[in-house]
């Protein structure tokens, strides 16, 4: 192979002023898009109220439209040939004002609410895929510039973790709050501002592979940048496991900028070890999952690079870039939507295939034994002829003049401020306050509410204005994007000074929690029977120790939703009552999905249950309703108790942030 010429690399000064602007870009870009793309999660939650089918049309035609709307940018702020046809390579005023329409629809959208914010939400989501498909590939078309696109890419995984764990994962997006405007008017500013820096660039080309940027985009949301996961995952606290994420984003982002590690060798392991790492992510428990996604990340950083660096331009035709736009798109948006739709529409196989595969889809693209020509370098094939790949210049540019590596320093100090937002509440008594103690119990939807938005403070100040002792939850989300990306548990533990107890009902981002003033002990799982499904449903349960020493043993329990699937409940039910004490006071706290009067009920009450709203809840105690929330029609939320006095139970009817209503009781163990 003829050698590379390095006459135009200067090895003692820093790298142009252009990459730094054009990598904070990128970053920047990928943050306000990776939000977006999480909200569109909570979004679609409002089409899925009319079934699976129209939820997932929604989905698709939302992403695919990506496409059209980078057409439109091409058009209206694109170059044109001698011919007067409208070009397919994005020039920087084509990403000015791509980013300036992104930002105008962003601050839109942080005002509003309901059914406007629907519509216009799912919109920003999808011009956002637009725009940074746009600006990755107008970076990337350039020598080298498929590293600095992999470069920016990288560190806006590390932004946007570092960014969430400050906001202990409740986006900006939902915030109508200072902090929520500030925040959003810093994205937008700074995306605009860095815009207007490159505004005057033009490209002769695209990037070829470009379509990785979709599934690349879907593992990001999901775990990549994605700080509850990781915690879920694994189970370590949220701070150390979102910093994690941080550190190897940057890890990533300083392999990219040592060419000379990058060899043929490591980069076809990094494409291997991906989708392998994501898998462990997956089907592993503790500090395995922690090391999976810390590989993943690294290797997805090498892997996008190798994949974005082709120097052979893809043809400038406007319609080939609004193709790979609605690709871009649909592979974002397919493995997110695959995966949660086995929730409702199980797929027959485990869904987390659905994720590897998106993950052996980049790691395919990724696997290139050659990568590209070093800046000023001319790429050579066999023979010496041009072919558009060469070999990265082994010297390394010296740390100590290169300002590249202070781009990962906001990232890490986000982070390091979630090391105090989402630091684990401090240490609760050993025992309650009183002899009886006051139980809230609430199904939260994931945190979604029937106006289609997060407000975990308001949940927050509905459940501390009732002064509980303990609460049992239910569809509690830790980073599922149909929930928009937030750790709830570790959210409300926190805001609230509780002890939490978290076990998975669907998924280890999905499922039940006990939250308590005082100590929790003896924490069990109950895994449900499947029967019908869809879901594989379990219980926790906690022992909480009144003042004086008697115990009172506390279930949180969510069963199978479905009209038809009485026999499995009554299965699930038979399950749960074989897992409880028989000589200790004891309180279960649900969504059962069954009315009063059902069989299912029944068979509760004939093992000597007893309701607190029948027995404490007054004259409309046995009328109350709890859902839906907007215009309850049945009860189908219960606390029930054995060995336990009911002296209080209502249904709390105000506010309505999710689609249920919460019951609250005051329950004494009897003597």
């Amino acid at each position: 192979m003829t050698a590379v010429s390095t006459d135009a690399i200067d090895l003692t000064s820093p790298p142009d002023r252009g990459v730094a602007t054009r990598l904070a870009l990128v970053a920047v870009v990928t943050t306000l898009t990776l939000e977006l793309v999480r909200s569109s999660g909570v979004l679609l939650d409002r089409a899925f109220a009319a079934g699976a089918l129209p939820a997932a049309s929604t989905a698709v035609v939302t992403y695919v439209a990506a496409g059209l709307l980078a057409t439109l940018l091409l058009v209206v702020a694109g170059s044109r040939s001698v011919t007067g046809r409208t070009s397919g390579f994005p020039s920087g005023r084509v990403v000015l004002a791509g980013t300036g329409s992104l930002g105008v629809l962003r601050l839109v959208v942080q005002s509003l609410d309901g059914a406007p914010r629907f519509g216009l939400g799912l919109t920003a989501a999808a011009l956002a895929v637009a725009v940074l498909t746009l600006t990755v590939a107008f970076v990337a078309a350039r020598p080298n510039g498929g590293h600095q696109a992999a470069l920016g890419l990288t560190l806006g995984i590390g932004t946007s973790v570092g960014l969430q764990l400050a906001l202990g994962t409740w986006d900006a997006y939902w915030r109508h709050t200072p902090l929520g405007w500030t925040v959003t008017a810093i994205l937008v500013v700074a995306a605009v501002l860095l815009a207007r820096l490159v505004s005057t660039e033009t490209v002769g080309g695209r990037p070829r592979r470009l379509w990785v940027l979709g599934p690349y985009l879907a593992l990001a949301t999901m775990i990549l940048a994605n700080p509850a996961f990781a915690s879920s995952q694994d189970g370590t606290r949220l701070p150390w496991a979102g910093g994690a994420l941080v550190v190897m984003a940057a890890v990533g982002f300083l392999l990219l900028l040592s060419p000379n590690r990058l060899t043929a060798g490591f980069r076809a392991a990094s494409s291997v070890l991906l989708p392998i790492a994501i898998a462990g992510s997956f089907w592993s428990h503790g500090p395995v999952v922690l090391l999976c996604l810390a590989i993943a990340q690294a290797a997805a950083a090498v892997t996008l690079a190798t994949a974005l660096g082709s120097r052979r331009s893809a043809p400038p035709t406007l319609s080939r870039t609004a193709t790979v736009s609605g690709v871009i798109g649909l592979g974002t948006i397919l493995p997110l939507l695959g995966y949660q739709l086995d929730y409702d529409v199980p797929l027959g196989f485990p869904n987390s295939w659905v994720v590897v595969v998106a993950a052996v889809t980049v790691a395919g693209a990724g696997l290139r034994l050659r990568t590209p020509a070093p800046p000023g370098g001319l790429a050579t094939g066999p023979a010496g002829a041009p072919s558009g790949s060469g070999t990265i210049r082994p010297e390394r540019v010296p740390v100590t003049i290169n300002p590249l590596r202070l781009l990962v320093l906001p990232a890490v100090a986000l982070a390091v401020t979630g090391l105090w937002v989402c630091a684990p509440t401090e240490a609760v008594p050993a025992t309650t306050a009183g002899t009886s103690v006051r139980l809230l119990d609430w199904n939260l939807h994931y945190g979604v509410s029937p106006d289609t938005s997060v407000d975990l403070d308001l949940i927050a100040r509905t459940i501390e204005a009732q002064h509980p002792d303990v609460v049992t939850l239910q569809e509690v989300s830790r980073g599922w994007v149909m929930g928009g990306g937030a750790d709830m548990g570790t959210w409300l533990s926190h805001r609230l000074g509780m002890q939490m107890v978290f076990v998975p009902a669907a998924d280890r981002q999905f499922g039940n929690v006990i939250l308590s003033r005082s100590g929790l002990s003896d924490v069990t799982t109950t895994t449900l029977p499947y029967g019908e499904g869809p879901q594989q449903r379990s219980a926790v349960s906690a022992t909480v120790t009144l003042h004086g020493g008697t115990p009172l043993r506390v279930t949180s329990v969510h069963l199978q939703h479905r009209a038809g699937n009485t026999a499995t409940r009554l299965t699930e039910i038979t399950a749960l009552l074989a897992a409880q004490p028989s000589t200790t006071a004891r309180v279960i706290g649900g969504d059962l999905n069954a009315e009063p009067g059902s069989v299912e009920i029944g068979a509760l009450t004939g093992a000597g249950w007893s309701s607190a709203l029948d027995v404490a809840g007054g004259p409309a105690g046995s009328a109350a309703r709890t859902s839906p929330s907007g215009a309850p029609v049945t009860r189908i939320d219960w606390i029930l108790g054995q060995q336990v006095t009911f002296t209080h139970a209502t249904v709390l009817t105000d506010p309505r942030t999710s689609d249920h209503l919460p019951v609250v009781a005051t329950v004494t163990a009897a003597p």
